[in-house]
């Protein structure tokens, strides 16, 4: 029981990182044989679909201008100038539009690096040397006792654990298919009754790649909050282990509980840092 009581404190005060840390992964770095895939489908059966397409509204848009061009021909040069320049333009774009969603996943895995470094999430807490001794102390009961008070918090912290990483893998699954695709709504871009299809992929495609760091200061604020290290080093020589996970228990609770809340809003926040 000793070692299972250890054993679920250090849990409790440090955070493992090992799920989190693949966040800050580029998609072709994350799974090279996947990335392959996605961009040979989108060279290869998205970006012709795409090229139609921005025909189509090229024709969409001369029409809808046509009605500009009646009777003054100098107009009707310039509106036709234009909607070339605008179809050239959507090309481009839709030719290079992996390059637009990498330095959407850039600018993700810059503030990642920041939130690791400031936050220092790879840090272990580590648990005080009188730690056997306050163990040692108790009796059976109150071991058996101390495993019960721990075990819930405990087992919100491992299933968070779990929802992180099933979170981590959805994401990257998300991004993958949704760069299959890059190209085909770029091409959208160009009319005004299809523009809003463009606007609402690349929200979306940003707020699925910032989630990855609205999950990442998740961990950060519980690893800041849960580090009880220094509390469990200072309990003083007249007060036992259960007495004072007791008068503490908050500060086992509340973290996890808040570790939880916060990962499942993370989509939630995302949402709100692109205005969707």
């Amino acid at each position: 029981m000793k070692d299972i009581i250890k054993y679920m404190l250090k849990a409790l005060a440090s955070f493992d990182a090992t799920d989190v840390n693949g966040l800050a992964d580029s998609l072709k770095g994350h799974n090279p044989e996947v990335y392959k895939i996605v961009t040979d489908l989108h060279s290869t059966a998205v970006l012709p679909i795409s090229a139609v397409v921005i025909s189509i509204v090229l024709v969409l848009e001369l029409a809808r201008n046509a009605t500009h061009m009646e009777g003054d021909h100098q107009m009707g040069v310039k509106i036709i100038a234009a909607t070339m320049f605008k179809s050239a333009l959507l090309v481009v774009a839709a030719q290079n539009s992996m390059m637009f969603l990498d330095a959407i996943n850039e600018v993700s895995t810059k503030i990642i690096a920041n939130i690791t470094r400031d936050a220092n999430i790879d840090h272990h807490a580590t648990l005080p040397e009188n730690l056997d001794d306050l163990v040692n102390d108790t009796d059976l009961g109150d071991q058996a006792g101390l495993i019960m008070m721990l075990l819930f918090p405990f087992l919100i912290t491992l299933a968070a654990q779990i929802v992180i990483k099933v979170m981590v893998i959805f994401r990257f699954a998300e991004l993958y298919i949704m760069t299959a695709f890059a190209s085909l709504p770029i091409a959208f871009l160009g009319h005004p009754d299809t523009k809003s299809m463009g606007i609402s992929y690349l929200q979306k495609y940003a707020a699925v790649s910032l989630q990855a760091a609205t999950l990442m200061m998740s961990v950060a604020l519980y690893s800041k909050f849960a580090d009880f290290s220094d509390k469990l080093s200072s309990i003083p020589n007249n007060q036992t282990l259960n007495s004072w996970v007791v008068n503490n228990y908050t500060d086992f609770i509340l973290p996890p509980v808040l570790l939880m809340i916060l990962i499942i809003s993370s989509g939630k926040f995302a949402k709100a840092l692109v205005g969707q």
